[in-house]
């Protein structure tokens, strides 16, 4: 099986076939039947294909319901369209009551035990990975400290608390996400679980990306020759959540929508089967002891457990990722001893030397099409020296990406002249030539 961009598909496990019947949906005959009501009183008339498809439910299960649902009067052909089914008074009024219980209205959830089984074959192994692997995953960008790249790859292996530490613009956010290449298989989850009589929505756009298109078919599947699979299971890439200042203690717990009365899974059982990275580490709401504390447990013994806080009930879910905590404060800026030897690894994210920027550079004008001038940047360095700046990894995209901004709205060549990097300079470090008095008008000279 290959994805929408022509490469092989890895899966951990087996791909759940297309249930046959409805005990095998693992979920109450009554919520899909509610499930189809809510969702033809709001989309007005379907087709059972349509319905198929927006709910993943197979076809011949779909059938079952309109055949019995019209039966009772809840659902009927509308006049245009005698292949279509619309809801009648009764089935729009069972409906509305359906959506006092929850609002939710996609997917058909699988069952939280289904989630667990399936996602413990696919992220319940110790990963796999050599050093050969780790200098793959730093392949494409400029990973001069040898130190880190030996130091990362046994305490990523170990999936215990890693805490990367060392100035800002020293990359240590893109030495994170580079690590998603150590997962070597793609992973598969639902859209949604079903627990306690509620709906848990797992799949987020904003971490879980596709790799099979989900586009509406007008075929009929069930007409062709390929192999079913249960729709409800969706294949992404490896997860990479990352996480900063906003995130507070409660993104670790499910969080209850009021008015559509479903939950949202919690932001680090997101990144399961993948890399969860807390960025600017010790600057989050509360203190910084708090967050590791909430994660110590799950990461040893690899499950959560998460209460469903409105409605009761608890459930216990897998807890597999990469966890990465990245700080720019110095060691005893974050805790003391004792915090900091809960940290299993601490990693410096060291600055770079002036041959290691110059590498940088090139990187960077290769990148972007610009001619690499070694003069150019010698002056650039002198800059820096003058003005007693450290260096940092981030100035070489910092500077020339201004020089790119500065030609491309200018319709200049972009290249590493004394102007535009004196330009780019000045904009990057607001080196400030007036003062004034906050608060009050400028006086005149």
């Amino acid at each position: 099986m290959r994805s929408d961009g022509g490469r092989e598909i890895n899966l951990a496990c087996d791909r759940p076939r297309e249930p046959q019947t409805v005990e095998e949906m693992g979920i109450p005959e009554a919520f899909i039947e509610d499930m189809i009501l809510k969702l033809l009183s709001q989309q007005g008339a379907m087709t059972e294909h349509q319905i198929s498809w927006s709910l993943k439910v197979p076809k011949h299960i779909v059938s079952q319901f309109t055949k019995d649902l019209s039966k009772r009067k809840l659902v009927g052909p509308p006049p245009s369209n005698p292949n279509a089914f619309i809801c009648g008074s009764e089935g729009k009024d069972r409906a509305e009551d359906a959506s006092k219980t929850t609002r939710y209205l996609g997917p058909v959830p699988v069952s939280v035990d289904e989630y667990v089984r399936l996602m413990r074959q696919q992220v319940g192994r110790p990963l796999q990975f050599s050093q050969k692997d780790i200098e793959a995953a730093y392949s494409k960008i400029v990973m001069y400290d040898q130190d880190f790249r030996e130091r990362i790859g046994p305490a990523v292996r170990s999936q215990r608390s890693i805490l990367l530490y060392g100035a800002p613009g020293n990359g240590k956010t893109i030495m994170g996400k580079c690590l998603t290449s150590l997962m070597k298989s793609d992973l598969m989850i639902p859209y949604s679980i079903f627990a306690h009589g509620q709906v848990i929505k797992v799949f987020d756009s904003a971490f879980h990306k596709p790799i099979l298109s989900d586009e509406y078919k007008e075929y009929d599947i069930e007409k062709t020759d390929d192999a079913r699979y249960d729709m409800r299971w969706n294949i992404i890439n490896v997860p990479y959540v990352e996480v900063a200042t906003e995130f507070t203690l409660a993104g670790f717990e499910l969080s209850y929508n009021e008015y559509a009365k479903y939950y949202e899974m919690a932001t680090h059982v997101k990144a399961n089967g993948g890399v969860f990275f807390i960025d600017d580490f010790g600057r989050q709401k509360g203190k910084a002891e708090e967050y590791l504390n909430r994660l110590i447990t799950p990461l040893q013994s690899r499950e959560d457990i998460l209460q469903l806080s409105a409605t009761g009930g608890q459930i216990r879910v897998p807890f597999y990722c990469i966890p990465l905590f990245s700080t720019n404060f110095t060691l005893d800026k974050i805790g003391d001893e004792a915090f900091l030897r809960r940290f299993k690894y601490k990693i410096l994210a060291r600055s770079p030397g002036e041959k290691d920027l110059e590498d940088i550079f090139k990187f960077e004008c290769m990148r972007s099409g610009i001619d690499f001038n070694k003069e150019m940047y010698e002056y650039f360095l002198d800059r820096v020296k003058k003005r007693d700046l450290k260096l940092r990894s981030c100035l070489a995209n910092d500077i020339l990406s201004k020089i790119i901004d500065h030609c491309s709205f200018h319709t200049m060549k972009a290249e590493m002249s004394k102007e535009l990097i004196d330009l780019a300079f000045e904009l990057n470090f607001s080196e400030q030539t007036e003062t004034w008095a906050f608060g009050t008008k400028e006086e005149k000279k």
